[in-house]
């Protein structure tokens, strides 16, 4: 008596869809890996300029880690870390939920 199986169900037969999915789970990956890289290599600046009681950020802009951007004599740069945390997050969970909608079954 034959057997009779489903597509892709048969006893020793390599499941395309489990294929698949470990591909899109490398890609995810590196996908992270890579917007994370770059995160950090490019971060956000704030320029700020103390005025005698506080310092007041009087621009923002994104540059190489090695070589900052640069404003003037009087202004004081420093990396926005809050910023980048929440950039960080966001990404996290975003990929996160990717990784959760390709979980097999």
């Amino acid at each position: 008596m034959k057997t009779t199986y489903f597509p892709g169900t048969e006893p020793n037969q390599p499941n395309p869809e489990k294929r698949n999915f470990f591909a899109s789970k490398k890609v995810i990956a590196v996908s992270y890996a890579a917007i994370i890289t770059i995160m950090t290599l490019f971060p956000p600046y704030d320029f700020k300029v103390y005025d005698g009681r506080s310092p007041l950020s009087i621009k923002q802009e994104y540059g190489f880690i090695f070589s900052p951007p640069k404003y003037n004599d009087q202004a004081f740069l420093v990396v926005d870390a809050t910023k980048l945390f929440v950039q960080y997050v966001g990404v996290t969970l975003v990929f996160g939920a990717l990784l959760v909608a390709f979980k097999g079954d």
